[in-house]
Formats: C-alpha cells, structure tokens, sequence
C-alpha cells in the first residue's frame, strides 16, 4: 500500500510540473509575438523611408551595373549579396530583445539534411577471394565500417543436420515453419554481440561461422540482418549482377557504389546472368507445387495463371512432334533467334500483351504471397525466443512455392521481360534452343524405375542464352552512382568496354605488383625427344606429345622444390595424359618426388577443398622434410576451373606453374559457335572497329583464362 501511495504521489508531482511548463511556455510565445508584431511595423516603416538612391549604396551597386554581373558570394548553396556598412544607424533594424531573439531563431531554423551516403559493394567471384579483401580490410586499414558478408546456407548455415543437406534451403525453411531451430532463435543475440563488441565490427564468412557456433546464433539470417544497416558489403558477384539473385535477397543498388574484383569474368558472368535453362524435372517440380498450392486454396486465381504457363511448355518440350535442325548420334537442337523466338512464343499463347497483362500480375501476386509467407516465418523464428524445448508439431500443408521453384519462375519471366520490353529490341540479343539428350539408365519423371535394366531415355531442356553481357551490365548500373572494375587481365579495354556496352570515363592501368627480378618466365617449345610441345587439339591425342610432356614435368620435379601447379585445357586431356603416363610408367616417377594431386571433376565442394587441403597439408610436411623422399606435391587442374583463381598459393605453396596448351572456349559448343556468330553480325552492322569479331572475341577469351598466378 506504501508503494502504491508513493507511486500516485510521484505521478502529481509529474503531472503538476508538465501543467506548470506549458503555462510558461504559453506566456513566452504570446510575449514573443506581441514583440515580433511591434518589429514588423517598425520594420515596415524603415522601409517606407529608404530611397531609391539608399538601395544603390547600400548594394554597392550603380544605375549602370546589375547585380546579375556581380561576384556573388556563395553558402551553403545559395547566392549571398554583399551588403555594405549602412551610412547611418537608421538604416540599422533594432534588436529584437533575447527572448525574441530566440523566437525568431528557432522561426528562421530549419532541419539539416544531409545527402546519403552511398554503400559500398564491394564482389568477387568466389567466398575465399572475399576473405582475402575482408582480411585486406581488417589488417592494413584504419576504415572500421558497419559491414557484412552475405552468402549462402553453403557456407554460413551451422545447424548439424540441415548444414549436411543436399536442400539446405528447403529444409532451412521447412525447420522455420515448425518453429523448430534454435539457432535462428538466437540470431539476435548473435548480431547484438557483433554490434555492441568493437573486435566483432570486421568479420568475414569463417569469424562469422565461428562466433554464430560460440553463442548459438544463426550465421546466415545474422549476416542478411546485419546488411540492413552495413555500409560495406561484401558478397559474391553474381549476387550484384543477377536480377534474380538481388530481388531474392532484397539487394537494393540505388545510389551505391559497385567495386567488383577480377571483373575479367565480367562478360561470362552477365551473360550467364541473363540466360536461363530449365529441364523437364524441374518443369515438372513447378507443376506439382502450383498444384498443391492451388488446392490448399492460398492465391488460387494467380497460381492457376503459372499453372498453365508452365504447362504449356512442359508439354511442348516433351513434344514428339518437334523437329530439331541439328541432329547428333545422343544429342539434337533446335534454335530460334530474333523476331523468330517471339513468333515461336506466340504460337504457345505467349504474347507481350497476354505477359503483360496476365502474367505478370499473376507472377506478382504469387512471388509476393511466397515472400509474405517465408518473411513471417522467419521473422517469427528470429525474433521469438522459444518458450519449451519442444516446439508444437504442425501438419505441414504447401502454401508458397518453394525457394527452388521461385527462382525459376523469376528466372524465366527475367527472360520474358526482356524479350518483350517495349523500348528495346532485346529479342536479337537473344536464342531460344530446345534440347533432347539420350541420358543412359535414366528414368523418366512420374514413371516408376525399370529393375530389369538400364533404360536409354531422351531428357529435354529449354535454353534461353543471352550473347549481349550488355544487357545485364547496364540494367545492374542503371541506379547505381558509380561502378569500379578491377583485375589484371581486363586489356584491351576498348574491346571490354564494348561487350558492356558500356563508356568507362576513368581508365587505369598499372604495373605488376611483382618486381621482374622476382619471376622467370618461359616457353619451352620441344620437350626433351625433341616433339614439337605446340598444345593443340591433335597434338594432345599423340602418344609421342604425352610422352614428352610427362619426362618434362617429371624433369621438372625433380629440380623445383615444394609446390608445383600444371593446367591443361580440359578435363579430357588430364584424364588422358594420367591414362598414358600410368601405362609408361612416368606417372611412377613422379610420383617418387612429388604427391600427384588432380582436381576433381563437378561441383562437389567438399570434395575439392578436402583435395586442396591435402595439397597444403603434404606441403607443409615437406617444409618439415616428414615426407620421406617426396620434396612437396604437384596439381594438376584445368583453366577456368576451381583451382585457377580464388585460391591462395603463395611462397612455398606453389614454386613453380607450368601451363598447357592454350584455354580456348570449346569449339564445339553450342553458345560458343552462336556466340561468334552473333559478334559477326553485329560487327556487320555497326561497322565499329571497338566490336569485337566471332575470331577476335573467341582468342581473347583464351588470353583472359590464361591467368598467370602470382608466386
């Protein structure tokens, strides 16, 4: 009772003082006026007495001059004239008294606004040449900016059965739903320790995972949190350049400033940007998730918009009545281009009228309602703490398309939207190719397997490939307020600037960063019998050439302590020439000196970085000479694979690189020879010396993936 009599007591007194400063407040404006009144008339008649002539004087002005042709004085923006010591004290307005003065301070004050300033992204092609810049950042700089590395459940996601998925953002969101992961619970208390700890402002993907596992927070939902109010942001390139990557995790450029590192790869990674391909399987998943969205009864009239688009191609794609112009023993193609795509979509129901105004308010609709749902799950997971050990158990019912399937929605009326915008002619820049493959022991979707045996089935694909990198570059800078390439191998510049189609107003280029005197470079032109070591396609299937480039590596090791790289043109030719030197008995050899190592083939992550760990670990034992009579490890890889950028190979790690044969695209495929062929016509047409030809453009690809790796 004491307390709450206290409490009440407290809370007159509050009220009381508040009454008692307004009343006072009052009193003063009302004096503040009268006087600002009385100012005003007095001011007035000043003015009523100032002559023409006193204007003159007091502006410093004659009948004769204007003022527009006076230096003018210039702050904070605006034209300020200068004005005179005034002749006598009656040209001088009284001053007003101190609580006028304030008054007529605040009355003249307005809100500062000051222009934003921009974000920086910063990208690079992979996860560990972003470690090496957010390293760069944290060692050699004094700049401690809010900052972010935003990448994928791949490699932040720490939760131990969904970080071991081969769906990790399915299950990621299917564990949101049921409200069932802890670590998304405590993403708060993990950004609250980066934001409240100085020695947590600066960290990349691997202090991020390893502060996520310490505290118990999420990685992945703490870093797109943290890109809320980041001023730098790190993250993988194809996250800027890809509309569909940047719409789906909210990247907003507008006014920002893009720095992209080894923006050689710039070309191939807007024209893969702007292309999209999708198989039957996958057509077939968006079927059967349109459907059971449709039936749960969530957006019904929107859905069934999708439904029947991608019905429509599902069935013409599995088409028996397609022709394909070209023709292999396993593989046929038929490709569409220019004015011939749009007639051929027509023919489908699929106009820039009908895109226009039923399926993209459909598309919207349905991507919104996803979105709706996936953000009310997540923010329930993050920001709700879990009361019990054992969340309640909900019948899991589809109410969105999934992440998967979303993105190919999004992917495909990227390329409808291109093909169909108004003000540009983009369907030139576009082929459209439909593909059936004979895939040996394949199953056919919704048939049940055949035990008997294999069974050879025809799978088919649809292809959308984008040959202007043009297209996708300018949309991505477009809103931006500036845009930075850098890498060592961007020359001619011209030449790169025009595939952008884009105008660089700075040009920069400099030196190497490494002193002659510090590397050796070479061309051996025959090996030790004395064949011809010219890399070409014929050479590589002579016995005589890989015999002689094996005793050459072999000579090689012997000599060159530690580390070795070797890259060839394909993943063909390394398979051959380890065949041949294991039948010769060179491979042996080697392998007396050196640990022979190979880069593996597909996208398995976890099997390339336990190669390349095993690389570094028998280096570092050779270093401790606990290797036996091997002096290090030798890798073989191929251009333009994982090995040939993004990986640090630095002193003892690798002494010496020897490069085979010259990396041109594959001659034989399909958007290569369609690629050269549109450079072709396009140089035809616009008679630019700056266009590169189909020749032109095909060599200097080779000469951008042969990058030399810095020792």
């Amino acid at each position: 009772m004491c307390i709450a009599w206290r409490d009440n007591e407290r809370k007159k007194l509050a009220e009381k003082d508040v009454q008692e400063r307004e009343e006072r407040a009052k009193a003063m404006l009302n004096s503040a006026t009268e006087e600002l009144e009385n100012v005003s008339e007095k001011r007035a008649r000043n003015e009523e007495m100032i002559r023409p002539e006193d204007l003159f004087k007091r502006f410093k002005c004659d009948d004769t001059s204007f003022d527009d042709f006076q230096p003018n004085q210039v702050f904070n923006g605006r034209k300020i004239a200068e004005i005179s010591t005034p002749a006598s004290p009656s040209d001088v307005l009284p001053a007003p008294e101190p609580a006028l003065a304030s008054v007529a301070a605040s009355e003249r004050a307005k809100p500062t606004t000051f222009p934003r300033i921009p974000r920086i992204f910063v990208g690079s092609r992979t996860h560990k040449q972003l470690t090496q810049l957010v390293s760069e950042l944290k060692r050699n700089t004094n700049y401690s900016p809010r900052m972010t590395v935003l990448g994928s459940r791949e490699q932040l996601c720490i939760h131990p059965k969904v970080s071991k998925s081969n769906n990790k953002a399915e299950d990621c969101s299917n564990l949101l739903d049921k409200q069932a992961c802890g670590f998304a619970h405590r993403t708060k208390k993990l950004i609250n320790r980066i934001m409240t700890e100085p020695a947590n402002r600066i960290l990349d993907i691997e202090d991020m995972v390893s502060l996520g596992k310490g505290i118990g927070g999420c990685p992945y939902y703490g870093s797109r949190k943290m890109y809320e109010v980041a001023e730098v942001i790190f993250c993988p390139y194809n996250y800027i350049l890809d509309p569909v990557i940047r719409q789906l995790m909210d990247i907003n450029l507008e006014g920002s400033i893009i720095i992209l590192d080894e923006a050689h790869n710039m070309e191939d990674a807007a024209r893969s940007a702007g292309s999209f391909e999708i198989d039957e399987k996958a057509l077939n998943t968006v079927k059967i998730e349109l459907t059971q969205v449709i039936k749960g009864g969530f957006e019904v009239h929107s859905h069934q918009i999708l439904e029947h688009l991608f019905d429509g191609l599902w069935e013409w794609i599995t088409s028996s009545d397609n022709i394909y112009n070209k023709q292999d023993y396993e593989r046929h193609i038929c490709v569409w281009s220019g004015q011939k795509i749009i007639e051929k979509l027509k023919e489908l129901s699929i106009t820039a009228h009908i895109f226009e105004t039923q399926f993209i308010p459909a598309y919207k609709a349905v991507s919104a309602h996803a979105e709706a749902i996936r953000k009310e799950a997540e923010d329930r997971s993050l920001y709700d703490e879990l009361d019990r050990e054992d969340p309640e158990v909900t019948v899991h019912r589809r109410r969105c398309l999934s992440n998967n399937s979303l993105t190919i929605v999004r992917g495909i009326f990227l390329v409808f939207g291109y093909l169909f915008k108004e003000d540009c002619d983009y369907a030139e820049d576009y082929r459209m190719a439909l593909m059936k493959r004979m895939e040996r022991g394949g199953q056919k979707p919704g048939r049940k397997k055949n035990n008997s045996g294999q069974e050879n089935v025809w799978t088919y694909k649809l292809g959308f490939w984008c040959l202007n990198p043009g297209i996708i570059f300018q949309d991505m800078c477009a809103t931006t307020k500036s845009v930075i390439l850098t890498s060592g191998t961007l020359s001619p510049m011209d030449s790169f600037a025009s595939e952008l189609q884009t105008k660089f107003v700075s040009k920069l280029e400099a030196n190497h960063v490494i002193d002659p005197s510090q590397v050796w470079v070479s061309c051996l032109p025959t090996g030790p019998s004395g064949t011809s070591l010219k890399g070409i396609y014929t050479n590589m299937e002579s016995f005589r050439y890989q015999d002689d480039v094996g005793e050459a590596i072999w000579q090689i090791a012997e000599v060159v302590p530690f580390g070795i790289l070797c890259f060839l043109p394909s993943y063909n030719a390394l398979d051959k020439l380890m065949e041949r030197w294991n039948a010769t008995g060179v491979k042996k050899q080697i392998e007396n000196k050196k640990l022979i190592l190979c880069e593996p083939k597909g996208s398995d992550k976890k099997v390339f970085e336990k190669t390349i760990n095993r690389f570094y670990d028998h280096i570092q034992k050779a270093m401790c000479a606990a290797t036996g009579d091997q002096d290090g490890a030798i890798f073989f890889a191929v251009y333009r694979g994982k090995v040939s950028e993004g990986i640090d190979f630095t002193n003892e790690y690798c002494r010496a690189v020897v490069a085979l044969g010259i990396p041109y695209p594959g001659i034989k495929d399909m958007e290569v020879q369609l690629k050269k062929e549109y450079n072709d016509r396009k140089r035809m047409k616009c008679k630019n010396a700056d266009v590169l030809t189909g020749r032109e453009w095909y060599s200097i690809q080779a000469y951008r993936g042969r990058k030399t790796k810095e020792t």
